[in-house]
Formats: structure tokens, sequence, C-alpha cells
């Protein structure tokens, strides 16, 4: 599948990588992380320019993020119901991600952004309980500014063999790097100054 993609998008190159980010969203069998990684590889090869293909990869991302959400929001309730959205919104998904809301609130979203696994149930359930679209597109939009360039990043320095080791790791370090990021400048923006 890897090599198909890659000769799809070199032809493509950055509508190709937004249509096929937007289309995860909609259940398009084909992760994001592969196509993100992909990407970041064509830049290495010099069939894309990385400081291009970020905002393209980024406009993509939130895209699909959004539109999982309004799909939530579309529903309300008995998003739960639906039948093809039986196998991702489990019983059990359902309660886990309905109680980190409880606790975390709209950061829920941020996180769920960093794992595979639980991205598509968040934000149907964002939607689906009258979370405002303004603040998941902060949440969101928040954590893709982090997400999409890290993920082009590895796919340009390590290319495709890093797929594995971000499937199994990547979402966790990512979100790592994202929350030091976020925590530093809240430090930085919160500590008081000192007088000269």
């Amino acid at each position: 599948m890897e090599e198909q993609l890659v000769e799809w998008l070199s032809r493509f190159s950055y509508p190709a990588v937004y249509a096929l980010l937007a289309a995860t969203g909609t259940g398009l069998p084909i992760p994001e992380d592969v196509v993100l990684l992909t990407a970041g590889t064509l830049c290495s090869t010099g069939h894309g320019l990385l400081y291009l293909m970020i905002p393209v990869a980024a406009a993509g991302v939130l895209t699909g993020d959004t539109l999982l959400f309004r799909i939530g929001a579309k529903l309300g309730p008995k998003v739960i119901e639906h039948p093809k959205l039986k196998a991702v919104l489990t019983p059990a998904r359902v309660a886990s991600v309905r109680g980190r809301f409880d606790r975390y609130g709209v950061w829920t979203v941020f996180v769920a952004r960093f794992v595979p696994g639980i991205r598509a149930p968040t934000f149907l359930l964002a939607g689906s309980m009258g979370v405002p679209q303004k603040k998941f597109w902060l949440a969101d939009g928040l954590a893709v500014c982090f997400f999409a360039p890290l993920m082009l990043w590895l796919g340009l320095r390590f290319g495709p063999e890093a797929l594995p080791y971000v499937r199994q790791f990547g979402g966790y370090a990512l979100l790592g790097v994202a929350t030091l990021i976020v925590a530093a400048w809240a430090w930085s923006k919160l500590r008081p100054s000192r007088a000269p």
C-alpha cells in the first residue's frame, strides 16, 4: 500500500495529500499517519517542499477531524446507535471518552489527536455532546499544529521505516512533546515578571 501511496502522492502532490487526509475523516481506510509520513518522505526526495506541505497537511487533518465532529453534531445522541458507527463507538469506548470529557473537558480533544484508536470516537462524541465548534477547533487546531509538522518531519528524516515505531510509540511521544511546549508557553506567560 505504501508504494502505491508514494506513486499517487508523487503524481498529484499537495492536492492529493489534502484530499486523502480530509477523506480519512469520512472513513477512508488509510491511516492518516501513513499519509503524513509518506508526504514527509516525498519532501525528502524533492517531490514537495516542507514549508508548503505543512499547511496543506494541517488543513487536511483539520478538515477530516471537522467532518467527524459535524457528523456527531448532526446525529446528536443517536450517533451511538448508527449502524455504520457501531464498530467505532463501542460501549466501552463511549464510556471511556465520556468519562474523559467529564474530567478534562475540551482538552480531551487535544489529547485524542495524538492517540490512534480514540480519535474518531472522541471527535464524533464531541459533536454529539454539544461541544461548541469554536472550542473544538481551538483544541484540535492547537494539537494539529504540533501533530502534522512532527509527523511530516519524521517522514522527511526517517522515511517509511519510521511507521512501525510511530504506530507503537509515536502518538504518545508527540503528545509528550506537545504538552511540554504548551506547558513552557503557559509558564512563560503566567510567571511573575521581574522588575528591572
